[in-house]
């Protein structure tokens, strides 16, 4: 697809809007809708963290469930059932007393790190029937669609006998990266060719380069896939930022101030991830096995391989010396230093929110000095729907413009050829409060199952442009509904490429101390703080934020039972 430019006077207006739109959001917007209450149906209150996918699936979900069951009837003098949303910003590490009084009945939300602490308290009600079941329609259970790893870990038994039982399932499949501009991409010749250099502007053709030369390999090492054209690692990464920067008048880079260092932390966790991949990374959760990337570092930054070791209980904070943790420091260190990389005013304000970074990044097209890169986690598109919607009255909307998550490049040359793996923390899960009603309990089952279905986890996908954190897919009708960033995280999910760490593990020491463990991804200690790494690139060296992050996690080891 080929962009068109607007004239100025289009370009002022869009500014216009642009600006509105940031304020409105900065108002909060509208309140929520409160929907009042049928005496004469059965309620189901429902719990949805309203963050980046909002609720419009859930919604819509809701719509569909209401009329299926119209004319059932589960309580004596009604027929029907309503569904009453509760959507907001609980996270499930602050829902205990919810849980406790019944507030909400059914959750969807993230954070639930007391996951295994609200099972042994008795708060969620058991779901193994519906999770092991064949679904409705089809010829598998959810439990089917889940990894090993997720059953692993959420078929647990706290009664002491071998009855394991599910309390919780999947949510959402999230993780911060490097979102870019495939347009822009194309249009100015971002892309590497295999005999050097870079690929020739707007010489593409429905996504085909059509110029002289052929596209490099990209990360995966491989012709002919997602990542054709990327850079391969580190140094021809940073190679392009220079090239845009000196030769093109792009800006690398944008995310935003007010809470910078988080999302920095979060970038840093996932390309840790990268360099370790799927099995050495989990050894930060499982704490068994052995550890084969450890890395020690002079204060020339002459990085040296120590010797494998094997990970206990005892000796798990040798692993805050993984050489993945270095070379993402390092990764972000340069990303943030690197002269014209981003606009510092604007990154290091404090008052620049994620939606004023995300306006900022999309109207960036239209103007003399476009950027290339945003910080963000894959539910970023959905987060900017005013913005698009917004522009869409001007130029080109959500579905006009092509967005991909950068296949992170390689630290060294040797790990090209590597799965693509990231990180995701937000330990997002589905599940009921047991001080349900007895009498809902078994509506309650069937509305959570009803959610996981191939048709409503599709439905998810088409709504949001991401995915849930199960195994299913897209008709190709469904997928032409994708948003262009939507069906290239599709693509990658469908390429087989794609790693996802999950903190997930039944290791008692990690299941006891999972906040302090979790603490330890991406932060160090200064004056005895626990503080993010990133926050200090730039202000302190690269050697001492790995070292203090290695001395700190030894330090508190020995106090974790």
């Amino acid at each position: 697809m080929k962009r068109t430019r607007k004239i100025m006077s289009t370009f002022m207006a869009m500014s216009m809007v642009a600006s509105v739109v940031a304020n409105l959001a900065a108002c909060g917007g509208v309140g929520p809708e409160i929907e009042q209450i049928d005496q004469g149906r059965t309620q189901l209150y429902v719990l949805n963290f309203n963050g980046g996918f909002g609720d419009q699936w859930l919604k819509d979900i809701k719509a569909e469930f209401e009329a299926l069951h119209a004319n059932d009837v589960y309580e004596d003098g009604k027929k029907g059932v309503q569904i009453i949303l509760n959507s907001g910003k609980k996270l499930g590490n602050d829902i205990e007393q919810d849980l406790l009084e019944a507030t909400d009945e059914i959750y969807f939300t993230e954070y639930v790190s007391p996951l295994y602490d609200y099972i042994s308290k008795d708060y969620l009600l058991d779901i193994t029937d519906i999770v092991t079941e064949t679904l409705p329609g089809e010829n598998r259970s959810i439990e089917d669609k889940m990894s090993q790893t997720q059953r692993d870990f959420l078929k647990v038994d706290f009664t002491g006998s071998e009855n394991t039982k599910y309390y919780a399932i999947p949510h959402y499949s999230i993780y911060t990266g490097i979102v870019y501009d495939i347009d822009l991409f194309e249009e100015q010749g971002l892309y590497l060719l295999k005999d050097g250099g870079y690929s020739i502007p707007g010489a593409f053709f429905n996504g085909e380069y059509i110029g002289s030369g052929e596209l490099s390999n990209g990360p995966d090492g491989q012709a002919g896939t997602y990542d054709d054209g990327m850079p391969a690692t580190y140094d021809e990464f940073f190679a392009l930022c220079d090239y845009m920067v000196k030769n093109k008048g792009i800006t690398p880079f944008n995310w935003f101030g007010k809470q910078g260092a988080i999302y920095h932390g979060n970038l840093v966790n996932s390309m840790h991830a990268d360099y370790e991949g799927m099995e050495q990374m989990r050894l930060n959760f499982t704490l068994n096995g052995t550890a084969k990337n450890l890395v020690s570092v002079d204060a020339s930054g002459n990085v040296t391989n120590l010797p494998d070791l094997e990970i206990t209980n005892e000796n798990g904070y040798e692993l805050a010396a993984q050489g993945g943790y270095y070379y993402a420091l390092k990764f972000m260190e340069q990303v943030i230093t690197g002269e014209g990389y981003h606009n510092a005013t604007k990154t290091g304000s404090l008052t620049y929110t994620h939606l004023q970074a995300q306006s900022d990044y999309l109207y960036s097209s239209y103007r003399q000095s476009p950027i290339a890169f945003l910080i963000e986690g894959t539910w970023w598109e959905n987060e900017a729907s005013d913005t698009f919607e917004a522009m869409a009255q001007f130029s080109l909307g959500k579905y006009d413009r092509r967005f991909g998550m950068l296949p992170f490049p390689k630290a060294t040359s040797d790990k090209i050829g590597e799965k693509f793996t990231v990180y995701d923390g937000k330990t997002a899960f589905g599940f009921i409060a047991k001080n349900t009603p007895k009498q809902k309990h078994e509506l309650a089952k069937e509305f959570l199952q009803f959610c996981y279905t191939d048709d409503k986890l599709a439905d998810f996908s088409v709504k949001t442009n991401s995915f849930r954190d199960l195994d299913y897919t897209l008709t190709g009708e469904q997928q032409a509904q994708l948003s262009g960033f939507g069906r290239y995280l599709y693509d990658v999910k469908a390429s087989g490429n794609l790693d996802i760490v999950y903190p997930f593990t039944t290791t008692t020491k990690f299941v006891n101390n999972s906040s302090t463990i979790l603490g330890f991804m991406g932060y160090t200690r200064v004056d005895g703080t626990a503080v993010s790494a990133a926050k200090y690139i730039g202000k302190r060296s690269l050697l001492d934020m790995f070292n203090e992050s290695k001395n700190y996690r030894k330090a508190i080891w020995s106090s974790l039972n």
